[in-house]
């Protein structure tokens, strides 16, 4: 959540613009251009592509080697000689049960509902930290016209 006095700033520079702004224009303002808004947004958008690939079998493995190659002896590096030795080629795949797949599947959906719940939630909070920082620009605002209405008051008792 952004600290109040940046929300404060911006409804001071909002303020200085040549109509007031509003209480419904400061939350619309927060709500697109508050940074933690936008991050729990891209936190959201990760999730969702992590969900995509949740539950997929893993990539094929290349497996290459040679076995029984003689490297002591009289047939020492020379594989030919040696009725023991293969080349071996082969592809790998390797198959998680099903439980398990479907539990990555479930687990990965409900970090994307939590992701949107925290953009929800952080939406929220700049939110009410907008409302609380327009209030209290507004009444203050309010506190010094009345003051400076008594102000001029006292003036006109003076003379």
């Amino acid at each position: 959540m952004p600290p109040a006095w940046i929300l404060a700033a911006l409804l001071v520079a909002g303020s200085a613009q040549a109509e007031p702004l509003t209480f419904h224009a400061a939350l619309n303002l927060a709500d697109d251009t508050a940074p933690s808004i936008a991050a729990k947004g891209k936190g959201l958008e990760s999730a969702r592509v992590a969900a995509t690939s949740a539950g997929q079998l893993p990539d094929p493995k290349l497996e290459l080697g040679i076995e029984g190659f003689p490297v002591s002896g009289p047939n020492a590096f020379h594989p030919g000689r040696s009725d023991f030795s293969d080349v071996k080629v082969g592809v790998m795949q390797d198959i998680p049960n099903g439980g398990k797949r479907r539990a990555q599947v479930d687990r990965a959906h409900a970090l994307v509902d939590t992701a949107a719940e925290e953009v929800e939630v952080e939406s929220l909070d700049v939110r009410a930290a907008t409302a609380g920082a327009w209030l209290d620009l507004y009444f203050a605002q309010r506190k010094l016209a009345g003051l400076n209405g008594l102000e001029k008051d006292i003036d006109l008792f003076k003379q």
